[in-house]
């Protein structure tokens, strides 16, 4: 390899090899690019970004792992019925239920009044459009004592026998 590479400096420098080649003797064939309006919408890739979905579920049998919103819990059964009723009546579904375990001390036997609407996913347009209607419904109760009033909070359900 060494000699051969001594043989080739030896030999006088080619400098045709710089030389430009003539155009060629048949002529090119060219084809004419059509430009693409502007107005046309372009179609679908894979790599559109596009923030998920959200799941919204509303169904009775609640489903674990879902998020859902207690709106408030009551001490006295009587008062969780009418918060019930006053949703229902501005169509947020919902239903009184015993506090989840996890969610107040048990021995205070509380009930709350929790949202039938179950969200994948909190931080969502849906959810906030969610919460801003129970709290409208809320301002909407001048007169109630405070602890009457909602304090809508999320809540992911893990109690299955409460799903019934």
């Amino acid at each position: 390899m060494v000699a051969l590479c001594t043989a080739l400096l030896e030999q006088p420098a080619a400098f045709a090899v710089l030389d430009v080649l003539p155009e060629p003797l048949e002529p090119r064939v060219t084809t004419a690019i059509t430009p693409v309006p502007k107005n046309v919408p372009k179609g679908p890739t894979f790599n559109d970004s596009k923030p998920p979905a959200t799941l919204v579920v509303a169904d009775r049998k609640r489903t674990v792992g879902l998020n859902y919103v207690i709106v408030q819990s009551y001490p006295d059964p009587k008062d969780a019925e009418e918060a019930k009723q006053l949703l229902l009546k501005n169509d947020v579904l919902c239903s009184v239920e015993p506090t989840p375990s996890n969610w107040a001390d048990p021995k205070w036997k509380m009930v709350s009044v929790i949202g039938i609407t179950g969200f994948d996913k909190i931080h969502s347009a849906e959810f906030e459009q969610y919460i801003n209607k129970i709290q409208k419904i809320s301002d909407g109760m001048a007169g109630k004592p405070k602890f009457k009033r909602f304090e809508p909070k999320a809540y992911k359900w893990r109690d299955a026998k409460l799903t019934q």
